[in-house]
């Protein structure tokens, strides 16, 4: 048994306003708690921003990227530390006018499945009537779907210490929750894009909120700050998940090339490729280096086109890459970066430019936004990655697509759209050991895949 000190801060979300957890994480960092982050549900703008802000790497918690609970629980163990406050930042759900919050279930559904407490932040620039009728509504909601996990509560938006008080007084009269503080109104900041934050040079977009973050942490009596820690300390000691071949890929050595335009899915690839032994470092694009050696590569998911003249106007990495496909060495390009590897790229609705010419498709990279679908991924027939019929999860951005080129050397994976129950396209283009996935792939969806892939050269 492993103690896993755990919390998860479920928030209301506004359209354009930095979460309020963003916020109060960030301080609880720049005071100096030891922390680590996930984020539950998949948001790149929230999990972009999470990283931007707090400089500490986040990892994707979703459980329907999941094939099983347990999956998601060896993720959980392998990313935890147990000398941190982990703390999985979930929204809450949103509300119109006064109308109390409609509550999304993935909070209190992940509270239950890593058995650990729970603290809601509610906006409450309103009537502290208002306010403390929505926490009531809120509490209702979440025990109507099972038992209730919340230990504290935590307003956002209030406008002055008097309104706090009233609402503490309204709040204790409706709820039986203790009231960690408030964020006050005129720290809040408006959200950067998610283009903003892949563009290089994005940590300077978060400059005013980075500012508000270091405002609200010199205000000591603000929060009970000490009460997310004792909070983590009383979810249960962690029963150690199964093995799924830790280690079996020891000695591999793991490439992963980075970029402020792909860093949208998190850590999980990294931390799955350590789990099977690997060791992994990463190469910034824009070093201009490429890895030498028999070190596998893979580039991870983000909009891309900020770093395309990197990948395909740099000579010494345009020329690396095109090594690795015609040498046979083990290449995985996941997401975004993909649609530059088909035989065109358009980008921004522009004329086509010549791709790395990888793949028989045309790849189409538009403004980065929010809307996602999430997919299945069935595998149609053997390949490197995925054998015929093995099954994986993950999602496609509305900003990323491609249209395949011709009959033959096709995709060899079919996505599904299974909240609609259609097809949404294809992927998972192979040549000889690469792999191009022009949607995002959720490699903890597909274990024994991925250590397949890392073990083709042994």
């Amino acid at each position: 048994m492993v103690a896993y000190p755990r919390l998860i801060i479920a928030d209301e979300r506004r359209a354009g306003i930095v979460a309020p957890s963003v916020m109060l994480v960030a301080a609880l960092k720049h005071m100096g708690w030891p922390i680590r982050l996930f984020h539950v549900g998949v948001d790149e703008s929230d999990m972009r921003l999470l990283k931007l802000v707090t400089g500490c790497e986040v990892t994707l918690l979703d459980p329907s990227l999941h094939v099983s609970t347990r999956l998601l629980k060896t993720l959980f163990e392998t990313a935890a530390s147990p000398g941190c406050i982990n703390i999985l930042i979930a929204p809450l759900g949103s509300r119109q006018g006064d109308d109390p919050p409609i509550v999304s279930p993935g909070a209190a559904e992940m509270a239950r499945t890593l058995e650990c407490p729970m603290v809601p932040i509610l906006f409450a620039d309103s009537s502290a009537i208002i306010a403390a009728r929505a926490l009531e509504n809120v509490l209702q909601q979440i025990q109507a779907a099972g038992a209730n996990p919340c230990v504290g509560v935590l307003f956002a938006s209030v406008l002055n210490p008097r309104e706090y008080q009233l609402l503490e007084t309204e709040a204790g009269r409706r709820a039986p929750l203790l009231c960690l503080g408030y964020l006050p109104q005129f720290l809040e900041r408006k959200a950067p894009s998610l283009l903003q934050m892949c563009l290089p040079g994005a940590p300077g977009s978060v400059l005013q909120i980075r500012m508000a973050v270091a405002q609200l942490a010199g205000m000591m009596d603000q929060v009970m700050w000490g009460a997310f820690e004792g909070f983590a300390k009383l979810a249960g000691e962690w029963t150690v998940q199964p093995d799924i071949g830790a280690r079996k890929a020891a000695g591999t050595e793991v490439v992963i090339l980075s970029d402020d335009a792909l860093g949208c899915e998190g850590d999980n690839a990294r931390l799955l490729f350590e789990y099977f032994g690997c060791r992994v470092t990463e190469v910034p694009v824009r070093s201009g280096s490429f890895p030498g050696g028999s070190s596998l590569v893979y580039i991870p998911h983000g909009p891309a086109f900020p770093c395309a003249d990197m990948l395909l106007g740099n000579e010494n990495i345009r020329r690396g890459l095109t090594s690795m496909i015609r040498g046979r060495r083990p290449l995985f390009v996941n997401g975004g970066a993909a649609a530059l590897f088909g035989e065109t790229i358009s980008v921004l609705g522009k004329d086509p430019l010549p791709g790395m010419g990888a793949g028989s498709y045309a790849g189409f990279l538009n403004a980065p936004d929010e809307r996602i679908v999430k997919i299945d991924v069935l595998s149609k027939r053997d390949g490197i990655f995925l054998e015929s019929g093995a099954k994986a999860k993950g999602y496609l951005p509305d900003y990323l697509r491609v249209a395949a080129r011709g009959t033959i050397g096709g995709g060899q994976w079919s996505l599904r759209n299974p909240a609609k129950d259609i097809d949404v396209g294809e992927s998972g283009w192979e040549t000889g050991y690469t792999v191009l996935n022009p949607a995002y792939l959720e490699l903890w969806s597909c274990p024994d895949a991925v250590l397949r892939w890392l073990t083709l050269r042994k």
